[in-house]
């Protein structure tokens, strides 16, 4: 049975949309972890530092000021950068086309959309630090960071898999491996 060229063109446009969402979910699953998660971690690192009156008190979520553990660690990763990361890459792929090429828009972006999520007047956390406007400034940066990083990564990957659909394929297949394993 043949194909028509409308189904060929449908299927062609329906791997580039698996593609796309594909690499846009992996730049943002990478630069969450590596920024949200990792960078989250060092932010919570520098408000311990920040705010010493603050040591031992329980945050919104029952974890301790100023206590780091494995298990808080990989939770921050996982959830805070790797979902959260994977959510906002694609979250970018629906909007991209509508942003210029710029990095620092991308960054700003994420500001505008995580800070919603992130920076809540209600959270009791804010009220334990009694002055959190660093606090406030080291996050929304941290917001800013991923939006770049997000861009530059989704760039990268896009210039190196544009030839090689079978790779993406082999990505994918391997991150979602290492994520179920």
């Amino acid at each position: 049975m043949a194909i028509t060229a409308q189904a060929e063109s449908l299927a062609v446009r329906l791997v580039g949309l698996v593609r796309s969402v594909a690499l846009g979910g992996l730049a943002g699953a990478i630069a969450g972890v590596v920024v949200l998660g990792v960078g989250g971690r060092l932010v919570m690192f520098m408000s311990r530092l920040l705010h010493p009156e603050a040591l031992g008190r329980i945050t919104e979520n029952g974890n301790r000021v100023g206590e780091f553990t494995v298990e808080g660690t990989i939770g921050l990763i996982i959830f805070g950068g790797l979902l959260s990361g994977l959510l906002a890459g694609v979250v970018w792929v629906l909007v991209r086309e509508w942003i210029p090429n710029k990095a620092a828009l991308v960054g700003l972006g994420a500001v505008a959309i995580g800070g919603s999520f992130l920076i809540q007047g209600n959270n009791r956390d804010f009220v334990i630090l009694q002055d959190p406007r660093l606090d406030l400034v080291l996050l929304l940066g941290l917001l800013f960071l991923f939006g770049v990083v997000l861009y530059w990564i989704d760039e990268l990957l896009d210039k190196k898999m544009s030839d090689q659909p079978q790779t993406l394929g082999i990505v994918v297949y391997s991150l979602m491996n290492a994520i179920t394993t």
